[in-house]
């Protein structure tokens, strides 16, 4: 809490590192994204995805798949988010297959994916995004058309499918479908989307 007026030597001491800083910390988040996307593309490369009879990632291919996890750790640090403390043990996959969480802002899925090396559910639309796509294809996301009752169907079977499969990773579902404000709690979407 700051009650005395800052001179105008101590607000400039404030702006311009701000200037010079908030600049280069985009460009290395951005860059931790291609890195990320990099990443994913060789570890799909020359394989055929099927939603069908999606298999989760071996050898090689999850290696490079994995290293999405510290590219979404370093996105988060240039970010601002340079400490983040976790309370308790988080539960292995074997005790948690699922995680469900409230969606405040986009930056809980990077740290899912940091911590759990999650996967996640998330609308068809994200997968359009530049270089995000390509993330959610690597990181073998199951897509939802919420238009569509055939998607959302498959994707209530491949949610069961997955959580009882113990090669796969964690999958981290937002139920309420979006990012909300955290003062109030949306309704849960049936099928959990």
């Amino acid at each position: 809490n700051l009650t005395e007026k800052l001179s105008l030597y101590n607000k400039l001491k404030f702006i311009f590192p701000g200037l010079i800083l908030v600049p280069i910390r985009i460009f290395l988040g951005i860059t931790c994204v291609a890195f990320a996307a990099f990443f994913t593309f060789v570890a799909t490369f020359g394989l055929k995805i099927s939603k069908k009879d999606a298999k989760p990632l071996q050898g090689w291919r999850a290696t490079a798949a994995g290293m999405v996890g510290p590219c979404a750790r370093g996105l988060l640090f240039f970010l601002g988010f340079h400490r983040i403390r976790v309370k308790g043990t988080p539960a292995p996959r074997s005790k948690a297959p699922v995680v469900i969480a409230n969606h405040a802002a986009p930056w809980e899925a990077f740290a899912l994916m940091y911590f759990s090396k999650a996967t996640f559910v998330s609308r068809a639309e994200n997968a359009k995004i530049p270089l995000f796509g390509t993330v959610m294809r690597g990181m073998q996301t199951i897509c939802v058309d919420r238009g569509n009752a055939d998607s959302r169907d498959y994707v209530v079977n491949e949610i069961t499918r997955r959580a009882k499969d113990d090669k796969w990773p964690c999958l981290g579902i937002f139920p309420e479908g979006t990012t909300i404000n955290t003062k109030s709690l949306l309704l849960f979407r049936s099928g959990a989307f």
